[in-house]
């Protein structure tokens, strides 16, 4: 038997909720999709919600409506997924990269300050494995430049930064409900925000730049064949079939918590006394949403990548979180040198992500830790 990485959670719940929509003859944005978003606003505390096919597509929009234009700087983190970096470098800004710190792989918000030029227009700290970038910090300091805050929580949905939902007090905070993530739409994203105006753009920006209409509706008896295009915008908006999912995976969501608390709790006794593995511990401020299990390879006589291989062979998968974008092709034109960012180079030598989602079982789990307990017995 195979332990996959991150299997998602799907019932009969998620399965009904998408059947009764491919039989209502309205598949696209709809009805299901605006509950959905009242939901999460709902559950989150949020003002406004704009569902969307990505959190790539989240965060375009974000940066589009703080008004990031060429040449402009964002200082954000190079320990992330490329969408991050992507979405800057779409609108010929230029990603300015500060190191991580070593107890949760969130941006070092001490390091920022000397990054900051007259160019920079925005910080976009990455919330990492449900923990939280220290939010009081970097408001400060979006204050005193005249900064927008742009928050990338693809990893955080459900966590909390000190007392409040991350997302309840943000002008942008981009969400990603990828299969992978701690609730699923098989692909899609969100963009939270507490600003009217944010949203209104986003809205338009999200469906070709309609303006003046529901465009959705427009092939509804309550909509109108009116509308108007009044900007250059995108396709992406979500769709009803995968709002439908979302809308069942939301409210499972505190049995998904549960089943991730549980999991995390058996690997953390399980693994915690083996010589030659750190477990990521995290920070004080965060209460997450537990949506990975990372551990750091600390053995002379095991590396990271010989450990993955292993337990390849004995059906069980891991993954990296994340590779350093600057190491990929594309961003060589960056000019980033590695010794600049000494955390990221170790957590990316040392970290690995073991399998973790809610699917898994108690006899699953125990699985995993006892392989690696030989694999670590076999070395010493």
């Amino acid at each position: 038997m195979t332990i996959n990485f991150a299997t998602p959670s799907i019932t009969n719940k998620e399965i009904n909720n998408v059947t009764k929509v491919l039989n209502s003859g309205w598949l696209t944005t709809g009805s299901q999709t605006k509950n959905l978003e009242s939901l999460i606003n709902q559950y989150i505390g949020s003002e406004f919600c704009l569902c969307l096919n990505s959190c790539t597509s989240a965060l375009h929009l974000a940066l589009i409506c703080a008004g990031i234009k060429a040449g402009d700087e964002v200082i954000t983190t190079p320990f992330t997924f490329v969408s991050t970096i992507n979405t800057i470098l779409y609108l010929r800004a230029k990603p300015v990269f500060v190191d991580i710190k070593p107890q949760d792989f969130v941006i070092d918000e001490d390091k920022i300050e000397s990054k900051i030029t007259k160019k920079t227009k925005a910080i976009l700290p990455v919330h990492y494995a449900g923990f939280s970038a220290n939010l009081d910090k970097l408001s400060l300091l979006c204050k005193k430049y005249n900064l927008t805050l742009i928050e990338d929580a693809a990893h955080a949905f459900g966590s909390k930064y000190r007392n409040r939902f991350i997302g309840r007090s943000s002008r942008f905070c981009c969400f990603s409900f990828y299969p992978t993530k701690n609730i699923t739409t098989g692909e899609g994203g969100a963009l939270v925000t507490n600003d009217e105006n944010v949203y209104k753009k986003a809205l338009s920006l999200s469906l070709h730049g309609i303006n003046k209409g529901n465009a959705w509706k427009r092939y509804s008896t309550t909509g109108s064949w009116k509308y108007d295009v009044d900007k250059l915008g995108f396709k992406y908006n979500m769709t009803d079939l995968q709002a439908t999912l979302g809308i069942a995976q939301l409210g499972r969501i505190n049995i998904l918590k549960r089943r991730r608390d549980i999991i995390y709790q058996l690997y953390k006794e399980g693994l915690s006394e083996i010589k030659g593995i750190e477990i990521l511990s995290g920070n004080a401020y965060s209460f997450p949403f537990r949506h990975l299990f990372v551990i750091k390879i600390k053995s002379k006589k095991i590396k990271r990548d010989d450990f993955i291989e292993i337990m390849k062979k004995k059906n069980i998968v891991c993954s990296v979180h994340f590779i350093p974008v600057y190491k990929f092709t594309l961003y060589k034109e960056l000019l980033v040198k590695n010794s600049e960012f000494p955390n990221c180079e170790t957590a990316y030598k040392d970290c690995l992500s073991l399998p973790f989602n809610a699917v898994m079982g108690i006899k699953e789990t125990w699985q995993v830790i006892k392989v690696i307990k030989n694999i670590f017995k076999s070395k010493n």
